[in-house]
């Protein structure tokens, strides 16, 4: 197994668990908010059909219900949302660590020196940066 391996041992499993559950609550957020827009759309162009039928009450009534599914919509899906750069963290220092470790190994028998070791360790700092700023945008 090579340093590599162990860098990115750890860090393409949290995807698997996280853009699931975000695309599907970002899409049911999309669906409410498209049917609010409908909604007040429908109440704006048509606002005499409305008051001549006495269907105020009853098209606030269903513009009250989308916004309070909306809400709940966006509360899950900043919940699902708000752990993913801890999560993000989490991973990266879990792929450092199996790096140390691995690295470590190899340079206490002798496989490799700490001057082999060292390179290889600041390109992973490297290239660990940009999936810390991918992780925010996941579920949009």
């Amino acid at each position: 197994m090579s340093l590599a391996v162990a860098a990115i041992l750890i860090d393409p499993m949290w995807p698997l668990v996280v853009l699931g559950y975000n695309r599907k609550k970002s899409m049911v957020l999309r669906d409410i908010t498209a049917a609010r827009t409908t909604r007040l759309a429908e109440v704006f162009h048509g606002v005499a059909p409305v008051k001549l039928n006495g269907l105020k009450r009853y098209r606030h009534g269903r513009f009250v219900a989308l916004t309070g599914a909306f809400v709940t919509a966006k509360v899950k899906t900043t919940a699902g949302t708000a752990p993913i750069p801890a999560m993000m963290d989490l991973a990266i220092g879990l792929g450092f660590f199996c790096v140390r470790i691995y690295g470590g190994q190899e340079i206490i028998s002798g496989e490799k020196t700490v001057a082999d070791f060292m390179p290889f360790f600041a390109g992973a700092t490297l290239a660990f940066q940009p999936l810390r700023r991918w992780g925010p945008l996941t579920g949009i």
